[in-house]
């Protein structure tokens, strides 16, 4: 019998479940009940690039949007009738290791996966109850809204996974999405707005030289009218024996970012943003982040040659 504490599961389980078995990128489970949630592990991040979006509909609910890269949109679709269903997606997110995990102290994942990332990118999505039994292609959307209040879709992920739906009501199971609940001390407590501040801030990824400095002092001009600076860090790194420390000034629009790695391990570096207007007028185009200034440091202190790059928003 399934007890009260097995049925509110939190959509926490499915981060540490997509992470652990979605490498290859693709729904988890392979089967799902109509009516019931269902995890899809996307694509890594370094391999979806700049073509994932985020948010969701608990993104929504918080009042917030992803009008940078917009949303990433679900649907499944019959493959002999060509017939489309759109599911509806709770929260994309990105999942990483576990620090205490092998690849977390290795900061990197093995060498044959490098192109996919250390991250993966994890969507929650519920499946209507109307859906028929069968099996369908999993196809995906990216929808951006626009000033004139509608969507326009963009560029993204080709995905081709499929996913068997089973029926509505199994052995008089019905199927019921995922609550966005935790179960503690007898008691279901809402965590729908902590699951909503998972979703990702857009970063710029600044690229270091092919061989990576051991310190470095960068000033990074960004357009102070549209953006606000939220984080700096390694990017793809865990930041494990490396220091990252940045100050803002927003009158100007620079950040200072000073750093340490005595590994020489750090490859780039994120700029984590917040856009300070919806729509279009808080969208930032990569060449309006620029490197004023950067210096590279070798292993005795000496100056090296080589600059931080603008190149990548994601």
């Amino acid at each position: 019998m399934q007890t009260k504490q097995s049925r509110s599961i939190s959509l926490w389980c499915f981060a540490a479940a997509a992470l652990a078995l979605g490498c290859g990128a693709r729904p988890l489970p392979l089967t799902a009940q109509a009516g019931a949630s269902v995890g899809i592990a996307v694509a890594g991040e370094i391999a979806a690039g700049e073509l994932a979006g985020y948010g969701g509909d608990l993104f929504a609910a918080s009042g917030r949007y992803d009008d940078q890269r917009g949303q990433l949109v679900f649907l499944l679709r019959d493959p002999a009738s060509g017939v489309e269903r759109e599911l509806q997606t709770r929260i994309v997110t990105r999942v990483l290791p576990d620090p205490a995990s092998e690849v977390g102290m290795a900061n990197r994942v093995d060498s044959t996966s490098a192109g996919f990332g250390i991250s993966q990118l994890l969507a929650v999505v519920d499946i209507p109850a109307s859906v028929p039994p069968g099996s369908y292609d999993v196809d995906v959307r990216r929808r951006r809204r626009t000033d004139a209040g509608g969507s326009e879709d963009l560029p993204t992920i080709v995905y081709g996974q499929r996913l068997t739906v089973l029926p509505a009501n199994v052995g008089g199971a019905a199927g019921a999405p995922t609550p966005s609940s935790a179960y503690a001390g007898g008691f279901d407590i809402d965590v729908s707005s902590q699951l909503a501040r998972l979703v990702p801030l857009p970063k710029v990824v600044l690229s270091l030289p092919a061989l990576p400095p051991y310190a470095a002092h960068l000033v990074i001009a960004y357009p102070a009218g549209k953006i606000k600076p939220r984080a700096v860090f390694e990017e793809q790194h865990l930041g494990r024996g490396s220091i990252v420390t940045w100050t803002d000034d927003p009158v100007s629009g620079r950040v200072t970012v000073d750093f340490v790695d005595p590994a020489a391990s750090v490859k780039a570096l994120a700029l984590v943003f917040e856009p300070k207007a919806p729509l279009s007028a808080g969208r930032v185009v990569l060449s309006e982040v620029t490197v004023a200034s950067s210096t590279l440091y070798d292993y005795n202190g000496a100056v090296r040659s080589g600059t931080a790059t603008p190149t990548a928003i994601r």
